[in-house]
């Protein structure tokens, strides 16, 4: 699942829109400025794109604007972001302008830029400051992705620029483990230690899932290098709705005097008949009344076609005990022609065996995306395929399932699946 980043104002807790709603309470505030863009746009079915000779066109996000408002009534162009993709709909670049409010003028933030390998896998990212002084960009940070033989994402190394070299230097990495159904299972991070010039732990995070593939928890351990033994830090608790929607998200610290966890934040999401995400609201927890407390929430709407046009960021106020405006969003879409070397008829994507008993395979060319759901559309299995990979429904029930299969290119087919 592709990760969606937006840039908001500093004022708001981090709102990161993606499959793992953890993110949002991983950091309590957003970098100073404008951070990060819409990272990935994700991959829409075909069947809502136009078709045409050579490829097809989709409707991709190419601007977006934010308004920060001081009162309910007085807002004021705070940043904006332009967006830019390759002929396989991927997005390679994003530039954030602040707004001057003594020029009138925009000016650069940050710029992004994505590299991806001829799979569409993506391998590179960069991150860039605007320097006023230089009138140029410089660089800020550097993410380098390492995959596995069936595409699993295993490593990710970070650096950041380093002004007095000017080169780039290794900064963090993350090492990714995943289990059997090819689902992470484990994020350990390391710091680099230049006096002894080699990667030491530093965090990790291990994950587990109900048996329908949704991740219910995640425990967030440091490690203590004088003990050299790992320490309780975090753990989130999610609950799904019956379509597997994340509904709530619980986040949790340890306590290191009671060896206890203690409830410090929580998210509640909300969607539509669409499955799309309506809004979100997030407490954090006051230990002296004993209750949950507003802290921010966010609304979200939808054009026609379903691309999310308008966000809306508020923050609760204690002293009028009312939710204020903070920022709002609006986003810009167009259709894109995006080309690829492999077009897929639909007539030609078979399941065999179909029946089948404990495993099945698919005639995919390359890399796929594999969703499973059972007869009341509930995801129960989620995985990535390379050609004709076996998929094992072993412990299904007997009955109908529906199989999605989403391509490198994003082109979404589904097919009937018996189960005995």
């Amino acid at each position: 699942m592709k990760k969606i980043l937006l840039f908001i104002a500093t004022t708001i807790p981090v709102l990161l829109f993606s499959q793992n709603r953890i993110d949002r309470f991983a950091t309590n505030h957003l970098h100073d400025s404008i951070i990060q863009s819409h990272h990935l746009i994700p991959f829409l079915d075909v069947s809502k794109s136009r078709q045409k000779s050579g490829g097809v066109q989709k409707s991709l996000v190419d601007s977006g604007f934010a308004y920060y408002f001081s009162s309910p009534t007085d807002s004021s162009y705070d940043s904006k972001a332009i967006y830019t993709y390759d002929t396989n709909g991927n997005q390679i670049s994003a530039i954030v302008y602040k707004m001057n409010t003594t020029t009138n003028q925009w000016e650069g933030n940050s710029k992004y830029e994505y590299i991806f390998n001829a799979n569409g896998t993506q391998k590179l990212d960069y991150q860039y400051l605007w320097n006023k002084t230089m009138n140029q960009w410089v660089g800020y940070y550097k993410d380098e992705m390492s995959y596995d033989s069936i595409g699993n994402n295993t490593e990710q190394v970070h650096y950041s620029w380093s002004t007095t070299t000017n080169l780039w230097v290794k900064n963090s990495k993350d090492e990714y483990i995943y289990n059997s159904n090819r689902t992470k299972t484990y994020d350990t991070q390391y710091s680099w230690n230049t006096t002894i010039n080699q990667w030491v732990f530093d965090s990790k995070y291990e994950m587990s899932y109900d048996t329908f593939g949704n991740n219910t928890l995640q425990i967030l351990y440091t490690w203590n290098a004088t003990t050299n033994l790992w320490v309780s830090s975090s753990k989130y608790e999610m609950i799904y709705d019956s379509n597997a929607k994340q509904i709530l998200v619980s986040d949790y610290l340890w306590n290191t005097t009671t060896n206890n966890w203690e409830r410090n934040s929580k998210g509640e999401t909300t969607y539509n008949s669409n499955g799309a995400e309506t809004s979100a609201c997030y407490y954090s927890w006051d230990a002296t009344t004993n209750q949950w407390v507003f802290e921010s929430k966010n609304e979200m709407s939808y054009d026609a076609n379903g691309n999310n046009t308008v966000q809306i960021f508020y923050s609760w106020n204690t002293t009028t005990n009312q939710w204020g405006f903070v920022v709002k969003l609006y986003d810009y879409y167009s259709l894109h022609q995006v080309l690829s070397s492999i077009q897929k008829d639909e007539g030609t994507l078979t399941l065999y065996p179909n029946p089948a008993k404990e495993n099945f395979s698919i005639n995919n060319e390359g890399l796929a995306k594999v969703d499973i759901y059972n007869g009341i559309g509930v995801l129960i299995k989620e995985t990535k395929v390379t050609a004709k990979e076996s998929i094992s429904v072993s412990g299904f029930s007997a009955g109908m399932y529906i199989v999605k299969v989403t391509n490198a290119f994003g082109e979404v087919i589904s097919r009937t699946l018996l189960v005995q």
